[in-house]
């Protein structure tokens, strides 16, 4: 069982530092899984419940998703004094855009952020980041020390409560409260507020990514000591590197797990180590065995159980030096724990069933297993409409939705062997129709194309540069103007958003004909969807390129938010002076792109971004112009919650028009298709309660006294 230290500071209201105590201390060797559901400590405050996960006893951060967590402080709130906060950290990718803030103090509302540590690349050496602290907004002060990925550093915080200019100061791997080696102190405004949580935060905001880390070995006091030493007056203890949690089959041994210490005062190689066991009768004390692998810093551990015995213990390992300080990391070591496969994340339509997903089970000692699972989001996926099927190793698992229900949730599906549970998750996106919501054919009159249509209009560059010419759009690498369509046809009368929350599912389609290659190996991107406005967030990105095309020749990549290069490419090489059809999928609650060349089918060969993805509500889709993409021409623009809307063969309108008598017609032939107006756009769409009537092969609606504007559309429901 983990354990916690929450010392009580009685008879306090607001909390006075009179001596120094821990008041939150959490090194997070919980079972896998959300750490909202794993701890009791932590509660979810913001974003979308149970992103922010524990894997191998640390917590993991992503710019990639959305929470904000939040635990408590013992004795809160505190507002006088100064109170500290240390971790580890393990950053795996660069901060995207001008950065973000990771983890911060807090009262009890979710306005009011304090002492924010910030990553970011701004001026940073290529492949590198920097860390810094705000005393409460945007503009953080840095440490001027390039940082590297897959590096553990101690993190050191100072906030004081009672606020002001450089209330706020960080440290990396500090020495004593008085050092000033690596150390930054913030210079922004700050008003004091009562400090009662801390919390940790993920960024979905592609000009604001906090990168991607992994935390460990979390602790709050109200003094340095506390939180640099676990309580020791002395301030330079070893350091220990993480341990990863150890998962055993009955009656094995563990692998030598590396890992690493180090000390400023004591030779590597002298400094000694300890282990406890939780659980001696599953892992004995005389079972964790070190081992100095090169006369330094380098060490390993193995573990081995005790015979015939399953279940978790966790292991305290203790590194001392020549001055008797010390420091501790712990891990698990799980022992006969089953397995389970890793799953896909899954859409289905609303009011569908999925098939029946496989996936595998194991258990190497034999024992009988059982399946349950959990949702994140049980009025979209309840956990009843979970279903399991299959046995012995090979399962399966149907979900089916709640009726009329959409929007995402986390499935996590456990299996136990009545000793251990092992569990993977994935994302499951219910998501509703809507067909066509934008679909333009360009056919205007050759011009500035944002002057001779109602839809399109610029939001960004020189405006009147994207032009019409031939029934085409003509965008080039020599131009800079941005464009945009809001959708025309919202999933209601009132509203053109998109919701990432409501699970919606967009497909793109236009046709592209390049008259010039791109430049550069990676080019740059010339279609995407976006928000409103002139804000940043971009998302489906497709890309000209010429990195792996044959001299001569260009493909097409795609990202899901990142600028350039194209995250991945098409394998295809494309000429000029041809035209090719391009579809995109775009997931709206999860920022996921997938893009097709000439497809027949959803099941063509497609390519899928594997970047960063930052969900956002989605309102347009939008043609750019910048130096790389080449020159290309562009037409029969469509966009849709439908892949089969935009593959299949639509019939078109024939309009003709006698004085003030207007005649639309379409082929008989096409079915199911409902004749739809509106006299503006973007909003108003509304059905003809006569749908026409034959004559020969056509359908046929003739209007009478017509004057000003009136838009039309088929439509199948």
């Amino acid at each position: 069982m983990k354990k916690y230290l929450f010392p009580l500071i009685a008879g306090l209201g607001l909390a006075v530092n009179a001596r120094s105590a821990v008041i939150l201390s959490d090194t997070f060797t919980y079972a896998d899984g959300a750490l909202t559901s794993v701890s009791t400590i932590w509660t979810n405050h913001s974003g979308t419940v149970g992103q922010v996960d524990v894997t191998a006893g640390r917590v993991n951060i992503s710019q990639a998703e959305g929470e904000d967590v939040n635990s408590g402080l013992a004795g809160a709130p505190y507002a006088s004094g100064n109170l500290y906060a240390s971790f580890i950290v393990n950053f795996s990718a660069l901060p995207l855009g001008n950065g973000g803030y990771f983890a911060h103090f807090k009262d009890l509302g979710t306005a009011n952020f304090k002492a924010r540590i910030t990553v970011t690349t701004t001026n940073v050496t290529a492949g590198f980041f920097r860390i810094g602290i705000a005393n409460n907004g945007a503009a953080a002060t840095f440490i001027a020390k390039d940082l590297s990925l897959n590096t553990d550093y101690l993190i050191v915080v100072r906030y004081n409560t009672a606020g002001g200019t450089a209330a706020s100061t960080i440290w990396i791997n500090p020495s004593s409260e008085g050092s000033a080696a690596d150390r930054a102190d913030a210079s922004d405004a700050n008003a004091a507020v009562p400090i009662s949580t801390f919390a940790l935060r993920q960024s979905t905001a592609s000009g604001a990514g906090m990168g991607v880390l992994r935390l460990d070995d979390l602790k709050v006091g109200t003094a340095f000591s506390d939180v640099t030493a676990g309580g020791s007056s002395t301030l330079n203890p070893p350091f220990l590197s993480n341990i990863p949690n150890q998962y055993i089959p009955r009656d094995a041994a563990s692998p030598a797990v590396p890992f690493y210490v180090t000390d400023g005062e004591t030779a590597n190689g002298s400094l000694t180590l300890s282990a406890v066991s939780s659980n001696p009768a599953v892992v004995p004390d005389a079972g964790v065995v070190f081992a100095n692998t090169s006369g330094d810093s380098n060490r390993t551990v193995t573990v081995t159980p005790a015979g015939g015995q399953q279940g978790v213990s966790e292991i305290t390992v203790q590194v001392t030096d020549g001055d008797n300080n010390s420091t501790t990391r712990k891990f698990l070591v799980i022992v006969g724990a089953p397995t389970i496969s890793t799953f896909t994340n899954l859409v289905t339509p609303k009011d569908t069933a999925t098939a029946a997903i496989p996936f595998t089970v194991g258990d190497a000692e034999g024992d009988s297993l059982t399946l349950s699972a959990a949702s994140t989001n049980e009025t979209v996926v309840p956990v009843s409409g979970i279903v399991f099927g299959g046995s012995g190793a090979n399962r399966t698992i149907t979900i089916t939705p709640a009726a009329g229900a959409n929007g995402l949730s986390r499935v996590t599906v456990f299996v136990s062997d009545g000793f251990n549970t092992a569990s993977n998750s994935f994302v499951i996106t219910v998501f509703p129709s809507f067909h066509v919501v934008l679909c333009d054919g360009f056919d205007y009159p050759d011009g500035v194309l944002t002057t001779v249509s109602s839809i399109w209009g610029s939001h960004s560059g020189t405006p009147g540069e994207v032009r019409v010419t031939g029934g085409k759009i003509l965008i080039s690498s020599t131009n800079t103007e941005d464009v945009s369509a809001t959708f025309t046809n919202p999933p209601s009368f009132t509203a053109v958003s998109f919701l990432p929350s409501e699970g919606w599912i967009l497909y793109s389609r236009f046709t592209v004909n390049f008259l010039v290659r791109p430049t550069g190996s990676g080019g740059d991107y010339f279609a995407h969807f976006r928000n409103s406005g002139t804000g940043s967030s971009f998302g489906g990105k497709v890309f000209a390129a010429t990195n792996g095309a044959a001299p001569g020749k260009l493909r097409l990549g795609v990202s899901n938010s990142a600028n350039a290069p194209a995250n991945v490419v098409f394998p295809q090489d494309l000429d000029l002076g041809t035209t090719y059809t391009v579809v995109t999928r775009y997931n709206v609650g999860m920022g996921l792109t997938t893009l097709w060349l000439n497809p027949t089918s959803e099941s063509s060969q497609s390519i899928t971004a594997s970047d960063g993805a930052f969900p956002f509500t989605t309102e347009t889709y939008s043609f750019r112009e910048s130096g790389g993409i080449g020159t290309m021409t562009i037409d029969d623009v469509k966009v849709s919650t439908s892949f089969s809307d935009l593959v299949s063969v639509a019939p078109s309108l024939t309009i003709s028009a006698v004085g003030n008598n207007v005649t639309i017609s379409w082929p008989s032939s096409a079915s199911g298709y409902v004749l739809r107006y509106t006299d503006t756009l973007p909003l108003g769409w509304a059905d003809f309660s006569d749908q026409g009537t034959v004559q020969g092969n056509v359908k046929v609606v003739t209007l009478s006294g017509v004057t000003g504007n009136r838009f039309f559309e088929l439509q199948k429901p």
